[in-house]
């Protein structure tokens, strides 16, 4: 059972799951370029509010630094530093590593089948394996999204004058 979601945006309203415009404003001319202008006035006020917030952050830190402490309880949150780790396997190390530690074949495999990944690229160009194999070993997948171009200006007329 699905139900049916729609969005007022204004005076437009869009099917949430399909995009169909359900309800469109008088006047406004082609509903493409008007989509595609208020599309790129969003992500105009979108990145210019992200630049402000980040701006605005780096002030915090400034104040939480000077204040000596972490984080701050205020009357509109708790702003403070945080952080994370990211551990990531290098397999281009294990050659090394493999002969520092002396690692068995057995080791190393072991090792190997901690991946999750196999570049496809680099099995592309893998020479000694069999095209069919290395076809079977990769993967594809598609996704589609609707992006915006900048409007590209026409250029000036150009003409020969004479000097």
């Amino acid at each position: 059972m699905t139900t049916e979601q729609a969005v007022k945006i204004g005076d437009i309203i869009i099917d949430e799951e399909t995009g169909e415009i359900l309800e469109m404003p008088e006047g406004i001319g082609d509903p493409l370029e008007w989509l595609t202008h208020r599309t790129n006035e969003a992500n105009a006020a979108s990145n210019a509010w992200k630049g402000i917030a980040g701006m605005y952050k780096k002030a915090i830190g400034e104040l939480l630094n000077k204040a000596g402490v972490k984080s701050m309880r205020t009357q509109y949150g708790t702003p403070g530093w945080r952080g994370r780790v990211t551990r990531m396997g290098c397999p281009e190390l294990l050659p090394d590593v493999a002969e520092r530690y002396e690692l068995s074949r057995a080791q190393q495999d072991a090792i190997l089948a901690c991946a999750s990944q196999l570049d496809a690229k680099e099995l592309d160009a893998l020479e000694g394996v069999p095209a069919e194999a290395k076809r079977d070993l990769i993967h594809e997948s598609e996704s589609t999204w609707v992006q915006i171009s900048p409007a590209t200006p026409m250029p000036p007329d150009v003409q020969k004058v004479k000097r």
